[in-house]
């Protein structure tokens, strides 16, 4: 999408028609707040809570879903995890969130002590064992914040 931009706009630029450049003016504004959009689902280590299950439940108000989500995340952390803890909004975007998020995730309070939109802000990010964890494992996590972090 952006690059098309770019080519129409360059385009417009040799042309200098000033009907193009109006058309160029609004779709940078439909590309800026798209990005803008999609950033705000970026959690701080990169995950992607629009995708998230949790947060699916969450605006979709899908008790099922919340079982589900529960079930799984019992057994992959050990402990129990009950559908009524799967209410989360997005770690980044006001609202609800789940207890770990809110209250117990490393990644997110050093994030918000150091006032970083993501992980992907912070020079220490290569070597944090916090976020590594999951950058480590997750090449789209790490893709995602990094892009967000050069914004």
């Amino acid at each position: 999408m952006v690059y098309r931009f770019i080519r129409r706009l360059v385009s417009c630029l040799l042309t200098r028609k000033r009907q193009s450049m109006e058309y160029v003016s609004r779709r940078w504004n439909i590309v800026q707040k798209e990005t803008l959009i999609m950033n705000e689902y970026i959690a701080y280590c990169g995950l992607d809570c629009e995708a998230c299950e949790a947060r699916l439940a969450t605006i979709n108000n899908d008790n099922e879903l919340r079982i589900k989500v529960s079930k799984e995340w019992s057994e992959l952390n050990g402990v129990e995890i009950t559908p009524e803890m799967i209410n989360c909004s997005g770690c980044r975007i006001p609202g609800a969130k789940t207890v770990y998020c809110d209250s117990l995730c490393p990644i997110r309070q050093c994030a918000r002590e150091k006032q970083l939109e993501t992980c992907g802000g912070c020079p220490e990010m290569k070597s944090c064992e916090k976020v590594g964890a999951i950058i480590g494992n997750n090449p789209d996590a790490r893709n995602r914040i990094e892009k967000v972090g050069s914004e």
